[in-house]
């Protein structure tokens, strides 16, 4: 059975997981398929032995780069390195819209309520009025 925390937990991080699949599609489609300018094919092959390509280096990029390259089933390591990138770019991408929707949660409290039911406008009955008509008469 689920709490209504839960849920709503659950809710929350269904948008960032849509922007992630959303823009993992797209830069996944647009990443270039070889080696571009710069310093790409210096990190491909730096990814591909898992060495540092100069100093100081990406270590990090370049140790989750490697594994990535290793994991997924890909002959080139540029065009590898070129998707860790677009993957990289999605979690950032999603990490950066869930911080946005936080952020505005905590500035606007009620921004993001929806209301549970309608309830019917109160409307001053028969006797209110006519409380009010002796009022008047008497003064």
């Amino acid at each position: 059975m689920s709490t209504p925390g839960a849920r709503s937990h659950r809710v929350r991080w269904a948008a960032p997981l849509a922007v992630f699949a959303a823009s993992l599609g797209v830069l996944w489609y647009h990443a270039a398929p070889g080696v571009t300018f710069h310093d790409s094919g210096e990190f491909a092959l730096a990814a591909a032995s898992a060495g540092i390509p100069h100093a100081p280096g990406a270590p990090s990029w370049i140790m989750a780069a490697s594994a990535f390259y290793r994991l997924i089933l890909v002959n080139d390591a540029t065009r590898a390195t070129n998707l860790f990138s677009a993957f990289c770019g999605a979690i950032t991408l999603a990490l950066l819209y869930a911080l946005c929707a936080s952020t505005v949660r905590r500035m606007f409290p009620t921004a993001f309520l929806v209301p549970t039911r309608r309830r019917p406008v109160q409307r001053p009955g028969l006797p209110h009025i006519l409380r009010i008509r002796r009022v008047v008469a008497v003064n």
